[in-house]
Formats: structure tokens, C-alpha cells, sequence
């Protein structure tokens, strides 16, 4: 098996309207100019391949364990959802998606809940490592396929600068020949400003998980911080 991967320097933390990188993350294998959703997992499985995504604050990655002979499709498939993501002309996948965000911010764990809590804690919201990661009930509305393709060409798909190529189980100069071939025409067009964030250190009260969100704080009698 070989892993290719794409790392990208860009987080939530540069978003302008909270839930766009968790939204980009629940969709990061969804439909491109060239396939749809649905091809693009046939693809994976017919090539023995799994993808993988994980964005956080101050990261994208995208990532592909594939079988060896068939790195070069993976890599040619990476390409494609890094640079040719369409989300104005695939509205009721985007709608879905927002579905399923909509029911994950009501059932999200509370160790979850707790580490964004604390963040705003330890930062403050309005510094952009304290901003919240996850959309959230009162986001989700804001969050349009317009406003999720304007951020994503500005800080992914036009900033080549910010991007890395990796790999495992495959040599490097196949590596480079392949990340080459697929991002090396790549201009760089724009990206996120990152701004420095000081610790702060501080308390952000919530309410019983049940009757409240972390995201609208009250202070009851049971609070805990």
C-alpha cells in the first residue's frame, strides 16, 4: 500500500464565517467539475484505495491509501478534488451536507464541546486561534455554496505557496515526478492572512449540554467552566 497525501497550510482559524473548514472537511471527497461524489468512490474502491481528511484550525489534509500500482490514478484523483471542487453547481449535495452538520451539532460529544470551549478560554473569540471550529446550529444558516467557493479558492485551491505533497511507501523521485505532473502548473493567485495569536488565558462559562449550546454561553447554577 502507498499513502499520498495533500497538506494544506489553512485552517478555521482564517475562515470569515465559522463552520466553513468543518463543512469542508465533512465534503472533502465530494463532487469536482470532472466526477461526482459517487464516482469518485466507485473510483476508490475499484483502484483499492480509502480516503482520509482531517481539518483543524491551522491545517487542511486531504489523504489516499491506495494500492502501490495504482498511486498514479490516486494521485491524478487528489488533484482533482484540490483543485476542481464544485460546490455552486452541486447545490443538494451541499444541502445534504449542511443536513448532516446540522445533526452532528446536535449530537456532538461533550469532550468536543469542551476543547472548543476551551479554546475560546485560552485565546478569545475574537483572536483567530479562538475562534470555533465546528459549525454550530447558529452558523449553519450562513454558510452558502457561494461563500464556501469563494474561501476555498483563496486559500486552497489558488495557494500553491502553502501546499505540501507527501508520501509513504513510494519513492521520492516518483513522488516529485507525480506531484509535478498534477499541481506543478499551480499559480499562485492569493491566501489567508495569518495573524499572530496571544494566549490569554481566562474562563468562557457554559450551560448543562442539554438545554444550551457552548456557542450561546448562560450561567445557571449547575455551570461549569
Amino acid at each position: 500500500m502507498t499513502t499520498i497525501g495533500v497538506l494544506t497550510n489553512v485552517g478555521s482559524r482564517h475562515e470569515p464565517t465559522p463552520g466553513i473548514v468543518h463543512f469542508l472537511e465533512t465534503t472533502a471527497f465530494g463532487s469536482t467539475t470532472n466526477k461526482d461524489a459517487l464516482q469518485i468512490s466507485n473510483l476508490l474502491q475499484d483502484w483499492g484505495g480509502m480516503s482520509f481528511a482531517n481539518h483543524n484550525r491551522e491545517q487542511t489534509l486531504h489523504c489516499i491509501d491506495i494500492l502501490r500500482p495504482n498511486v498514479h490514478l490516486g494521485m491524478g484523483l487528489l488533484a482533482d478534488v484540490l483543485l476542481q471542487r464544485n460546490f455552486a453547481d452541486s447545490e443538494e449535495e451541499f444541502y445534504n451536507a449542511l443536513d448532516a452538520l446540522a445533526f452532528q451539532a446536535q449530537e456532538r460529544v461533550p469532550r468536543l464541546l469542551l476543547a472548543e470551549a476551551l479554546q475560546v478560554a485560552a485565546y478569545g473569540s475574537d483572536q483567530q486561534l479562538g475562534k470555533l471550529h465546528f459549525a454550530t446550529p447558529e452558523t449553519l444558516p450562513l454558510l452558502s455554496p457561494q461563500l464556501v467557493e469563494s474561501f476555498y479558492n483563496h486559500s486552497i485551491r489558488n495557494n500553491p505557496q502553502n501546499m505540501v505533497v507527501a508520501g509513504a511507501g513510494i519513492s521520492h523521485d516518483t513522488l516529485v515526478d507525480l506531484a509535478n505532473d498534477h499541481f506543478g502548473h499551480v499559480a499562485q493567485k492569493s491566501a489567508p492572512t495569518t495573524v499572530p495569536t496571544v494566549y490569554r488565558g481566562g474562563s468562557h462559562p457554559i450551560s448543562r449540554l442539554q438545554e444550551s449550546s457552548i456557542f450561546s454561553p448562560t450561567i445557571p447554577e449547575e455551570d461549569f467552566c
